[in-house]
Parts: C-alpha cells; sequence; structure tokens
C-alpha cells in the first residue's frame, strides 16, 4: 500500500502549479479640492455697505477605501518532470480572503506589473481644451460610511398649486331689494336662502313701523321678517320669564326670612335674658312662634276701616276751608283787561299807470310833423323771415301799440336789447311822421326813467286789542256765592 500512496503522490505533485501572486497595484488618493476663491463685492454691495462674503472652510477629507484585488489565474505550463529528486509531501494552498481596508501604502520599487494586467490606454483628448475640461469626468473617491455633506444649493421655490375654479353662484338672495349673488346660507326656520347681511331672522311684527322709520330706512335693516321663527322666539321668552320668576321668587323668600328673623330675635330679647345669662336661659320654640303670631295681628289693621275714616276727615277739613273763605274774603277788585276791536282805517296805496299811444293814433293829422316826448318801452323785432326780412326798433305802450324809430344814432341802440322787449320805460323825444296805420319817429334823445304812479286811498278795517278796567271778585267761585246767599239769608 505504501508504494500506491507515494505513485499517486508523485503524479499529483506534477500537476499541481503554484500560482504567483499578482503585486499589490498603487490606489489613486484624490487630492483634497482647494478652498474657493473669496468673491469679490458687487457694485450694490458697495453702495449699500453689504458685508463681504467670507470664504467657506475646506471640507474634511473622507477615509479612502482601496479596491479589491482581483486575482487572475495564468494559464497552466508545461510540467517539468524530475524523477531522482525525492518526494515531497503537498503544501496547502491558502485560501483568499477579502482584503481589509487600510491606509494607502507607496508601492515597492522592485515589483513590476505583469503583462497580462496591462493598465489601459485613456482616451486621447479632443484638440480644443475647453472640451476636454468639460467632457472630462471627475474621478470618484471611494464611498465611506459618513453621511453625506448637505447640499449648498438653493432649493427652487415651488408654485402654489392654483387653487380649483369654483362653479359661479347663479341664485340670489331672497330679500327684498337686495338680489346679491354671494355666497349665500338657507335659514334654518323658512328654508330661505339670504346673504350674510339679512340670514338672522327677525319677528314680522311692523305695529311701530309708521312711528319709528320710512320704507326707504326699513329696508337698510339687517336681517329678515320670519313667520317660522315667531315659534322659537315665544319659547325662549317663556324660559326667561320662568328663570326671572324662580330668582325672584328665591330673593322674596329671603327677605322675608330675614324680617322674621329680627323679629325673633326681637321677642327673644324682650323675654328677659341678659346678656351675661344667654348661654343658661333655654326657651320653648313653640311659646316664642305663638307670640311672634299675636304680634303680627296686632299689626295688621283693616284697610277698608281706615280709608274710609280718612277720606271723610279730608271732605270735612276742605269743606270748613272754601265756607271759612267764602264768609270773609267776598270782596270786589278791578282788573285791567285786554279786548279786541274791529277798527276802519284808510290805506294810501300807490298804483302804476298804464301807457297807452291811443291820444296819438285817434288824432293822426294832428300830431303829423311834430315834437313830441312819449314815455314807453323799446323793442326789436324782425320783420319778415330770417333770410329776407330785417330788424326793426319800435316804441310800444302797454296795449301793443306801436310807433318806428328812425334815425337812431350809437349812443341810442345801447338801451335796445336784440329780440326782446325791454322791462325798463324810456321818454324818447322826437318828430312823428305819419305813415299808413301808423307813425314813424325821428328820434333825438332817449332817457331812463321809471313808471307813472298814482296814489289813491282805500278802507280797511283792521283788529286792535284795547285794554278795559273790568271788577271782579277775590274768589271766582260760583259754589262759594251760593254757600254764601245760604247762610246770610
Amino acid at each position: 500500500m505504501s508504494k500506491e500512496q507515494s505513485k499517486r503522490e508523485d503524479s499529483e505533485k506534477k500537476f499541481e502549479i503554484e500560482v504567483p501572486k499578482p503585486p499589490k497595484r498603487p490606489v489613486d488618493i484624490p487630492e483634497p479640492p482647494a478652498p474657493p476663491k473669496p468673491r469679490k463685492p458687487s457694485r450694490l454691495a458697495n453702495l449699500f455697505k453689504l458685508p463681504k462674503s467670507k470664504p467657506k472652510p475646506p471640507k474634511p477629507e473622507k477615509p479612502v477605501k482601496p479596491p479589491k484585488e482581483a486575482v487572475k489565474p495564468s494559464m497552466p505550463e508545461k510540467p517539468v518532470e524530475s524523477p531522482k529528486e525525492p518526494a515531497e509531501e503537498p503544501k496547502p494552498v491558502p485560501s483568499e480572503k477579502p482584503s481589509e481596508p487600510s491606509k494607502p501604502s507607496a508601492p515597492p520599487k522592485s515589483e513590476e506589473p505583469l503583462k497580462a494586467e496591462k493598465p489601459s490606454k485613456p482616451p486621447k483628448p479632443h484638440k480644443h481644451h475647453r472640451y476636454h475640461s468639460k467632457h472630462k469626468k471627475p474621478s470618484k473617491p471611494p464611498q465611506a460610511s459618513e453621511p453625506p455633506e448637505p447640499s449648498t444649493k438653493i432649493p427652487e421655490k415651488k408654485q402654489a398649486p392654483e387653487p380649483p375654479e369654483q362653479p359661479l353662484i347663479k341664485r340670489k338672495c331672497d330679500y327684498p331689494g337686495c338680489r346679491e349673488k354671494k355666497d349665500l346660507e338657507q335659514c334654518p326656520f323658512c328654508s330661505e336662502y339670504f346673504c350674510n347681511k339679512h340670514l338672522t331672522p327677525k319677528n314680522p311684527d311692523l305695529s311701530d313701523f309708521k312711528k319709528k322709520s320710512k320704507l326707504f330706512s326699513k329696508k337698510k335693516v339687517d336681517g329678515h321678517p320670519c313667520a317660522d321663527y315667531i315659534k322659537q322666539l315665544d319659547e325662549e321668552k317663556k324660559k326667561e320669564k320662568e328663570v326671572l320668576d324662580k330668582k325672584m321668587f328665591s330673593l322674596l323668600k329671603k327677605k322675608l326670612k330675614g324680617k322674621e328673623r329680627e323679629e325673633l330675635d326681637r321677642l327673644v330679647m324682650s323675654a328677659g335674658a341678659d346678656k351675661e345669662s344667654e348661654e343658661e336661659v333655654e326657651f320653648d320654640e313653640k311659646e316664642l312662634e305663638k307670640r311672634f303670631k299675636k304680634e303680627r295681628r296686632r299689626q295688621k289693621k283693616p284697610r277698608g276701616k281706615s280709608l274710609i275714616v280718612s277720606s271723610v276727615i279730608i271732605l270735612v277739613i276742605v269743606i270748613s276751608f272754601l265756607i271759612y273763605l267764602a264768609l270773609f274774603y267776598s270782596g270786589e277788585t278791578t282788573v285791567n283787561q285786554t279786548k279786541t276791536v274791529m277798527v276802519d282805517k284808510t290805506l294810501v296805496e300807490s298804483v302804476p299807470v298804464n301807457l297807452s299811444f291811443e291820444k296819438y293814433f285817434n288824432d293822426r293829422n294832428r300830431y303829423d310833423g311834430k315834437k313830441v316826448n312819449l314815455t314807453g318801452y323799446l323793442e326789436n323785432r324782425l320783420e319778415g323771415t330770417e333770410k329776407v326780412g330785417k330788424y326793426v326798433d319800435y316804441l310800444v305802450d302797454d296795449f301793443n301799440n306801436r310807433i318806428v324809430l328812425k334815425s337812431l344814432e350809437e349812443k341810442h341802440k345801447r338801451f335796445i336789447v336784440k329780440k326782446e322787449i325791454t322791462k325798463e320805460v324810456f321818454i324818447v323825444t322826437g318828430t312823428l311822421n305819419r305813415i299808413y296805420s301808423g307813425f314813424e319817429m325821428t328820434v333825438f334823445e332817449i332817457v331812463l326813467t321809471e313808471k307813472p304812479k298814482i296814489e289813491t286811498e282805500r278802507v280797511v278795517r283792521v283788529e286792535e286789542n284795547i285794554t278795559v278796567p273790568v271788577s271782579k271778585p277775590l274768589l271766582n267761585l260760583s259754589i262759594l256765592e251760593k254757600i254764601r246767599n245760604v247762610f246770610q239769608g
């Protein structure tokens, strides 16, 4: 058995190949980032003296984990036979375990990388340096167990969600005269919809409506008249009345008890209890109650009898006083009394006289070509149509008799109003010339005057107050006079 085992061991040794361990590759440790340059203050910061931005402190370095070593087995080479060598015992192959993280160390100079593990060539950079700097991927440091740093980016403001579109309120307020399209609420009593102003129900009683306010002011009052609200009002009034009655009843009870206690104390003191011997003396409660009731009955007197007696006494006093006045104060006195009397009076009034040219129109031949002074109103009137006619100046009286005015100077034209008759009266001097059925006057002078007046007398009846002395008795009482006559007769 020993020979067979030795042969097997020799054959196994031939096929065992020692796998060379690959050398440890150097780990690329990323350099710490350079601290950011301090920001230059802007022009606005210089203007408003804003504080300068301080440079941020450099971030602490994170521990770097070395990458796991990948073992690549090489191809087995042909075994070299050594028959003369003595047999050696097979060595156990060590089991590879995952490498724990450790601090990076410099690689040994003697060890060279294997030919099989040639590093892949990096891609050639673009000709333009900017393109290369943009697309170059930074080397990421190995992940550590530390928590991630807070982000310095400013969070973008989230836009508020738009409110949902509310449906249009098509219902109007049921209060007459309001009709507003607003947020309406239903009255719990009459189940009608009203706005916030007219939602509160009120009693529809209008007893003192005319005394307090008019109709338009009543519409402005808040609330709405609700007939179904009367039941609740009545219930609330009943409850309030019951509460008030209970309170008043309790107050009256307390007052009555307080009075009875005072009277009982007074009776106890009158029974003969001294201050020193109050504790030793004992009273029977029933005897005290009986005595108290007797005193109450004495105090209470019949009201009907007292009223009759008092009324009889007052009547006797009054009658005796009247008789005394009638006997001793029955003289007469003279009193000045005012009376109204109708008296006739003559009044002088000034009445304006009507102006007329009838005297001149009735006798035209007599006043033809004579110089005359006439008083009347000046008028400017259109004769004919507006296109063909012309404006003519007239002197007019109160009876619409007209005389044409000619050869007016500029100083005379200032008194005339176009298309109107003057309210003032003027004296016009000039010569009259007869034409057709009227007169024509060449004006020399126009003077402003007042309308002539005539004074007239008129009799009028007027009331006047006159003082007259009258004799009267001292006491103007007919009953006293009758009583006096009875006693004297």
